[in-house]
């Protein structure tokens, strides 16, 4: 007999594992409670789940967000850690799942949204999400020495993570670990968009981990630009991954001074941009190119009684960017 529970008390590892194992995912316990049980932004993930028999066979992890939507406040719920049992799919149940979690949830919160991949997408499009945004990736080669190096396997002992503070080519450009970004940088929202909350919990919590630095030119006291980018040391290539940016309107060539300072130190910068986004102009015209088209698209449906809600969201541009992306953060 199947139950769905809400937030069940059951044995946190046995979810753990049931999804490390679906996937061929490493979560750690420590990862899992960072991301859905020590958020000071807003507190813990609702964890929505599946028993068979008193067997867990199904759960889905819904993370809670604070958005803006012309200048009010709401909460939004992103599916992720999503998982049924893989001997028990094509039965439907995640669509029972996800039916479920938003008669649970509707009361508390205003709309659940997801980048579901090829096993859930089907479910969100059956139960009515809209799909918002289709999401493209750009990439741009960094300096030529380092690509060689790289392919070539030279020697890089002195390449350590401390280079991305302190080769800089421009003293304009200042550089700050993620988890002491404080009041150094705000994100200055456009009123015509759908954009979460930016504030120093958010980003103290939500990138507060290894190899995240933030790049921002300021003008006194007014930040310019700003460029958040997580840096990967594998043994073959060295990336760096732009999560959140921000570019004063007419102020493009601050930007291009920041991607031009962190290519010196990677063979490869690349981004997860909205198809349709603003920043996906911007980086074209610093010389990024198409690298990935629709690797992946969000979904999103008004689970409140605000009527009027559904009809703002359609209306406005969602310009997601990987900041947002749990996935990057695991």
């Amino acid at each position: 007999m199947l139950k769905i529970y809400l937030n069940a008390k059951q044995d946190k590892t046995e979810q753990i594992n049931l999804f490390n194992k679906t996937f061929g995912i490493q979560f750690t316990d420590a990862q899992w409670d960072r991301k859905h049980y020590h958020n000071p932004c807003m507190g813990c993930s609702e964890n929505v789940c599946m028993y068979e028999n008193s067997k867990l066979i199904a759960f889905n992890m819904f993370m809670p967000q604070k958005y803006v939507v012309d200048d009010k406040e709401f909460v939004f719920l992103q599916s992720c850690e999503s998982v049924v049992k893989e001997e028990e799919r094509g039965k439907g149940y995640f669509s029972k799942l996800l039916t479920e979690s938003e008669r649970l949830l509707c009361d508390k919160y205003h709309v659940i949204f997801g980048i579901p991949n090829n096993n859930s997408a089907p479910a969100f499009k059956r139960l009515g999400y809209k799909q918002k945004t289709m999401f493209d990736m750009l990439i741009k080669p960094g300096r030529i020495k380092n690509i060689v190096e790289d392919l070539l396997f030279l020697d890089r002992k002195d390449k350590n993570n401390k280079i991305y503070c302190n080769d800089l080519s421009s003293k304009n450009i200042k550089c700050s670990l993620v988890a002491d970004f404080e009041n150094k940088v705000k994100h200055i929202s456009d009123p015509s968009e759908i954009v979460i909350k930016r504030d120093d919990l958010f980003y103290q919590w939500k990138m507060g981990i290894n190899d995240i630095y933030c790049y921002y030119i300021k003008d006194d006291d007014t930040v310019e630009a700003y460029c958040i980018v997580k840096f990967y040391m594998g043994r073959r290539i060295r990336r760096a991954e732009v999560l959140d940016v921000y570019v004063m309107k007419g102020k493009e060539n601050m930007l291009k001074k920041i991607i031009k300072a962190i290519s010196k130190n990677v063979s490869v910068i690349y981004i997860m941009v909205a198809a349709k986004g603003k920043n996906k102009k911007i980086f074209k015209n610093m010389g990024f190119s198409l690298y990935k088209k629709d690797i992946a698209s969000l979904v999103y449906k008004v689970i409140s009684r605000d009527t009027q809600l559904d009809f703002i969201l359609s209306e406005k541009e969602w310009d997601f960017s990987p900041i947002e992306c749990d996935t990057t953060f695991n």
